[in-house]
């Protein structure tokens, strides 16, 4: 083979490994098309409005749903900026999701029958920083709250009245019968069926004026050492003694401990923490409250004896209707609502609800409450 038959060869081989080459990269821009449409297929499919949002707060990427509750046309939003649109929508939206850069939850209503749930994530590709934000509407699970408030609070409403009727009923009934006969202990079974309905009644009202925010609370300067003796002696030792359980206070400070509370509201926590303590606490138990403080807070704690929390229950002890395998077992009625609203009120008040249980020996609750100064301190303006 001559040098120029070497070279024409040389030269074929070449033009086949560029032909080879140019297979393969055609191949891979192929897939990667692929990839990219279905990529955009999935994006654009998904139920939930998303958007990807740059630095500059860019939209980089919107599907039609985002578009949809957007209130906008799918082709104007991406390349734009969420600044730039002339609508009360987006508006929002910017504002919320710069309430916390950080990322996180937020509930928008863009309209009466709009609400959103927007979930914003934070994630850094190429060295740039993005937003993926996540759109849910959440307007049906939101009417179908409201209607559900509206019947428990009306069906609760009627029932009242004449659960009301009936106690007082048997009241009168108890008044003229004559002690451990049949008649009397029949009348005594109902009276307390009444009582149990109408406690039940009571906290799905307390619960449903929580939810819609008519729990109307009147603050003023409490004395809450006073609060809780006067409580243990005038309502609850009588209990304590019907179950044979001993009830014992301690306000270590031996001084008033004064805070900005709600009496009514105040007592209603009382009244659920203690009575529950004496309720699953077996005679001849122990139920301590006892109150210190720090230099901002008033501390309670109400702890007893009883059968304590199952471990696997101890995370849902706050979840309305939610009670523990072993307290439906002691005691087969009760609603489940006392520790929900206990903890609103408690939050209410500025303060907060721990506990600490341990499966047949016992459970402590502590409460914490804002001091008096502490509370004015937060409420009253700062001069500058």
């Amino acid at each position: 083979m001559t040098s120029s038959e070497e070279e024409i060869y040389r030269i074929k081989l070449q033009i086949e490994n560029l032909e080879s080459e140019r297979g393969e990269l055609l191949e891979r821009l192929h897939r990667s098309e692929s990839r990219e449409q279905l990529g955009r297929l999935v994006i654009d499919r998904f139920s939930d409005g998303l958007l990807l949002i740059d630095g500059s707060d860019r939209v980089v990427v919107a599907n039609p749903t985002a578009a949809s509750l957007l209130q906008m046309q799918e082709d104007r939003i991406e390349g734009q900026m969420l600044t730039g649109f002339e609508n009360d929508h987006t508006a929002k939206l910017w504002i919320a999701i710069n309430s916390s850069p950080e990322g996180g939850m937020h509930e928008i209503e863009f309209s009466n029958s709009i609400i959103v749930q927007a979930h914003v994530s934070i994630t850094v590709h190429d060295g740039r920083t993005y937003r993926i934000i996540v759109l849910h509407d959440i307007s049906r699970d939101k009417a179908l709250n409201e209607m559900k408030g509206e019947f428990v609070s009306i069906a609760a409403h009627q029932l009242r009245t004449p659960l009301a009727a009936i106690k007082w009923a048997f009241e009168i009934a108890l008044s003229g019968l004559q002690k451990d006969t049949d008649p009397y202990k029949a009348a005594e079974r109902g009276h307390e069926s009444s009582e149990r309905m109408l406690e039940l009644v009571n906290s799905l009202l307390d619960v449903d004026r929580i939810e819609s925010s008519r729990f109307d609370y009147r603050f003023e300067t409490m004395d809450l050492s006073e609060a809780v003796k006067l409580y243990l002696e005038q309502t609850a030792q009588e209990k304590a003694l019907l179950h044979g359980v001993r009830l014992s206070f301690g306000n270590e400070t031996g001084a008033p401990i004064l805070i900005s509370g709600d009496k009514q509201k105040i007592n209603l926590v009382l009244q659920n923490l203690i009575e529950n303590a004496l309720k699953y606490t077996p005679q001849g138990g122990q139920v301590r409250a006892a109150l210190t403080t720090t230099s901002d807070h008033a501390i309670l704690s109400i702890s007893d004896t009883g059968i304590g929390i199952p471990l696997a229950d101890q995370s849902r002890l706050f979840e309305k209707f939610f009670r523990a395998d072993n307290a439906k077992r002691q005691v087969a009625d009760g609603s489940g609502l006392g520790l929900y609203i206990i903890r609103r009120i408690v939050e209410s008040h500025g303060g907060g609800i721990t506990f600490k249980s341990e499966p047949g020996n016992g459970t402590t609750f502590t409460l914490t409450f804002p001091l008096q100064h502490v509370r004015e301190a937060i409420s009253t303006p700062i001069s500058v």
